[in-house]
């Protein structure tokens, strides 16, 4: 399975090739920590969910180590596509226009999203930009004497899921001896 941690890692990764923002400057939500000075961005996956069904494999484990019981691999696979939110905060003394507003950082992280530089990050964890919604003006007061120009974009991203087990085509295996012709049954008799 594709771990959360690879999802952030390259989704920031991709924000910043884009922003040029450092790494102070973007942050996942819910961190429960202080606010960064100056501009920053907020990067928060507001729906997981499926993609069609899962599929199954069934594969010959290939490990010439593989303990008993570990013949094979159970592999299920599928799609998943997520909604990621992304909100550009300008700071209690950032501006509203030109190219340092929030509206101008979105548009252009929608802008060169597409571009291979900006995309390498996203390539290599194996996940694809879906869409964009349209880009949102949410400026708010953060006191009564301080407004903050603020923006929002969501974007439809996808990703393969994998996970997977060991498992056994063998259920038991009979041993005879054959000068006492007695059974033993590994791991244990069928019929007790």
């Amino acid at each position: 399975m594709i771990q959360n941690s690879t999802i952030q890692t390259a989704v920031s990764q991709w924000v910043a090739a884009a922003t040029g923002f450092g790494n102070g400057q973007i942050l996942w939500a819910g961190q429960n920590a202080p606010r960064p000075s100056g501009a920053w961005v907020s990067l928060n996956f507001i729906t997981y969910r499926p993609v069609g069904r899962d599929w199954i494999q069934i594969l010959d484990n290939e490990d010439p180590e593989a303990e008993v019981g570990q013949e094979i691999i159970h592999r299920v696979l599928g799609v998943r596509e997520a909604v990621l939110s992304i909100q550009v905060f300008a700071g209690p003394s950032g501006t509203a226009v030109g190219d340092t507003a929030p509206m101008a950082i979105l548009e252009n992280i929608v802008s060169v999203s597409y571009l291979p530089t900006r995309l390498e990050a996203l390539n290599a964890a194996g996940i694809g930009i879906m869409g964009f919604e349209p880009i949102q003006n949410i400026g708010a007061l953060l006191n009564p004497a301080t407004f903050e120009p603020r923006a929002a974009v969501t974007c439809r991203m996808q990703f393969a899921s994998k996970a997977e087990e060991f498992g056994t085509f063998i259920e038991f295996v009979e041993l005879e001896n054959e000068t006492t012709e007695q059974s033993t049954y590994i791991p244990e008799d069928p019929n007790p």
